[in-house]
């Protein structure tokens, strides 16, 4: 069978099929014919020896690079840290927050750290992070 032969008949088959029949024709080959072929598509698509993460968000970039970027609009609130002095002020901030929670459910956030305050709009959430901020604590939005 040729190449061309080769590539015919690959021409039928969905991605999984395709997929599927290249493993098992790799899975056939030694340990130096594969080696040869990965050093030979390194050449022949451009790829360096970069760790794969960086390999697949390059990827993702490249795939994603016509598509308008959604963006975020509902951020979590978190309490990551605040000075023990400051504990009486950053409580009374979480309570303005969130007036539904009562004092035992804060103080049990506080005191398990890092916490979650909720999640918030984006521009109630940069104004409860400055709120908290302003009373020293450190906070973070995710």
């Amino acid at each position: 069978m040729n190449k061309k032969d080769i590539l015919n008949s690959f021409s039928g088959l969905d991605s999984e099929e395709k997929k599927g029949t290249i493993l098992e024709i790799l899975n056939s080959l030694t340990l130096k014919e594969s080696a040869d072929i990965v050093t030979e598509l390194k050449e022949a698509w451009g790829v360096s020896d970069a760790p794969v993460a960086q390999v697949q968000a390059q990827a993702a970039d490249s795939e994603n690079s016509g598509e308008a970027k959604e963006e975020k609009k509902d951020f979590e609130l978190k309490l990551n840290e605040f000075p023990a002095d400051k504990k009486a002020k950053v409580i009374k901030a979480i309570k303005s927050i969130n007036a539904s929670l009562g004092l035992g459910e804060i103080m049990g956030l506080v005191k398990d750290l890092p916490a979650s305050l909720g999640t918030f709009p984006k521009d109630d959430a940069n104004k409860h992070k400055a709120a908290l901020e302003a009373e020293g604590a450190k906070v973070s939005l995710v």
